[in-house]
């Protein structure tokens, strides 16, 4: 009896599973149409638009994953609570945890994709999207002065009036940063115009700090140009090495821990700890998600129903928050596994409480 509630538990919970993850997979890819537009624009090979459409997948999976468990078990135990099935289940001697294990067995599984996801998959997707952009920043380097461009180069501001990437760009500011001296570098044109062969820049003007004995004043240096010609080619290349500069979610798991291992600091006082911690709980979060839709999927009378849909939006924002929150900044390993597993924690202990209610009868 057992094996066969099990297998129709499991199989139902990966059809439902599968159906969330492509609808919301779908719906987040949306929010990246404006880069992929952006990015066949310039492309002139229609395979790297595809390839480039397909390396974004990484980037929305560890968070659908667990969103759409969490649909999925909330779904299932929600039907076959309205539907009696539930109930069969437990007169024909099931436990509500015997119910619950094919479940959250099929949920570790999801897991287990989302480690290979974060730890391997991502990072590699990370780097051959890199590539494929600063290829076309090599080819267009005027691809790399969009306000919202696809590459962020370190030390660079930009600021451009409408910018046709095709051809040229007008009333464009840079300000770079000299790290050999701690200063800035701005340079001012009115038009860059692209060629076949070259990048023309009219009306050039350049300001730059020059060194300077007497400290009471900032020796600068103004020059102004009517026309400059700089081969394309060296332009894209200078700027695409600007931009190669690894962060710590272009590097695999095992990168990381090795980085964080050797740290002068620790690795509980590094930041690369914090990444490792980062992708340690989007890992667990289906699994966590699966315990939250068990728990809370049981339907008894209406006004209870909608309570339970209260605290599983309230459980699951306050994971979500804490994980974007922490994403965002700058955290000790120490700092950020309190932010990133408390709300495991805290939604581990509200589900097992609730499911041990439910078992008990006491609703």
């Amino acid at each position: 009896m057992i094996p066969h509630a099990w297998s129709y538990l499991a199989k139902n919970y990966f059809k439902l599973f599968l159906l969330c993850l492509l609808s919301i997979v779908a719906t987040m890819l949306v929010t990246r149409l404006q880069e992929i537009a952006r990015f066949a624009a310039i492309s002139p090979n229609f395979f790297a638009v595809v390839k480039f459409t397909l390396f974004q997948l990484p980037y929305l999976l560890p968070l659908a994953l667990p969103i759409s468990s969490l649909f999925a078990t909330l779904s299932l135990v929600r039907r076959l609570s309205l539907s009696q099935e539930l109930t069969a289940l437990r007169a024909s001697g099931m436990k509500l945890s015997s119910i619950a294990y094919p479940l959250l067995i099929s949920a570790s599984f999801i897991c287990f994709c989302d480690f290979l996801l974060g730890s391997e998959i991502t990072p590699r997707c990370r780097l051959a999207t890199r590539h494929l952009v600063t290829e076309i920043t090599e080819i267009n380097p005027l691809f790399s002065l969009q306000r919202r461009g696809l590459i962020k180069i370190r030390n660079l501001f930009v600021s451009t009036g409408e910018v046709n990437q095709g051809e040229g760009a007008h009333d464009v500011i840079l300000i770079a940063k000299d790290r050999n001296q701690e200063s800035l570098t701005i340079t001012l044109a009115k038009q860059l115009i692209l060629n076949e062969d070259d990048l023309i820049g009219k009306q050039v003007t350049m300001i730059s700090p020059i060194k300077n004995e007497v400290q009471d004043f900032d020796a600068l240096l103004i020059e102004d140009f009517e026309q400059i010609k700089m081969p394309k080619e060296t332009a894209g290349q200078l700027l695409g090495k600007e931009s190669w500069l690894i962060d710590d979610d272009y590097r695999s798991l095992r990168e990381l821990l090795s980085i964080a291992k050797h740290d002068v600091k620790g690795f509980w006082a590094s930041k690369t700890g914090a990444e490792v911690t980062r992708r340690l709980s989007i890992t667990l979060a289906p699994l966590t998600f699966a315990l939250l839709g068990i728990a809370f999927g049981i339907c008894h009378h209406r006004s209870q129903n909608r309570r339970q849909v209260v605290k599983i939006a309230l459980l699951a924002m306050f994971y979500l928050i804490c994980y974007s929150g922490a994403k965002s900044m700058p955290l000790r390993t120490d700092l950020a596994l309190m932010i990133y597993f408390t709300p495991h924690l805290a939604i581990t202990l509200c589900s097992i409480r609730a499911f041990n209610r439910v078992a008990k009868g006491q609703y």
